[in-house]
């Protein structure tokens, strides 16, 4: 993990779109409208590792499948949840599994449960 993994937050779109982009040299700007995202915030991931290059007349070039790369490398891990046990459930609000007592189960549509406890 990159030590500045907790200031980066890649989003769903540039998850998805970064490693299908063209095999080319971009502009950050040209970058940042291909991937549907502000100018400032992929100045703000050149900042933090994000890789680039410049040229002669210091123009800033960024190689998408380096950059793919590192959005791959920064993305954050899942959670990997324990299999629950029968008597357990995810609490919607809170998140961490929690046992049910006086568990209510009913078909809402197919096979479609509703249980509540």
């Amino acid at each position: 993990m990159n030590a500045s993994h907790s200031r980066i937050r890649l989003t769903h779109s540039v998850v998805v779109k970064a490693p299908g982009q063209l095999p080319m040299h971009y502009l950050p700007a040209e970058l940042a409208g291909e991937l549907g995202l502000p100018v400032r915030t992929l100045y703000d991931w050149l900042q933090v590792g994000a890789p680039h290059t410049r040229d002669a007349q210091g123009n800033l070039w960024i190689d998408d499948r380096q950059f793919a790369g590192w959005v791959t490398a920064n993305l954050k891990p899942h959670a990997v949840r324990a299999m629950l046990q029968g008597d357990h459930a995810y609490c919607l609000r809170c998140k961490p599994a929690v046992i049910l007592i006086d568990t209510l189960r009913e078909q809402v549509k197919g096979k479609l449960f509703l249980i509540k406890g």
